[in-house]
């Protein structure tokens, strides 16, 4: 299901059929806006349990109805989750819909109008 990307050992390529599924829809230039925003956040849900499997957790006592029994709260620092101007938005929103205590931050990049490389 995963494995490291050849160029670079940070990145992880999720193959799992939905995904190609999801990004197919997201490569297609014939995807209305409202689709793909849908398409993005479907996909992030789905990423997240890999994107977030790095966290770290602290073993806490929890008074239930019951008993006391163990639970896990996310260590501290929080995460942040940064977003590369567009695309990354909709990542972002899913992803911090699903751990909204991560700080968001968000990274901007100019590019060349006539190659469209970074400037």
């Amino acid at each position: 299901m995963l494995q490291p990307a050849e160029s670079a050992q940070m990145f992880t390529v999720l193959e799992h059929p939905l995904v190609r599924m999801k990004m197919t829809t997201l490569r297609d230039q014939r995807t209305p806006p409202q689709q793909f925003r849908r398409t993005s956040h479907e996909n992030a849900v789905l990423m997240s349990f890999n994107v977030f499997a790095h966290l770290r957790c602290d073993a806490r006592d929890v008074h239930t109805l019951l008993e006391t029994t163990t639970g896990q709260y996310l260590q501290s620092p929080v995460p942040c989750l940064l977003s590369i101007l567009r695309a990354g938005n909709g990542l972002g929103d899913a992803l911090s819909a699903i751990l909204p205590e991560a700080v968001i931050g968000h990274l901007g990049v100019q590019r060349d109008p006539e190659t469209h490389r970074p400037i």
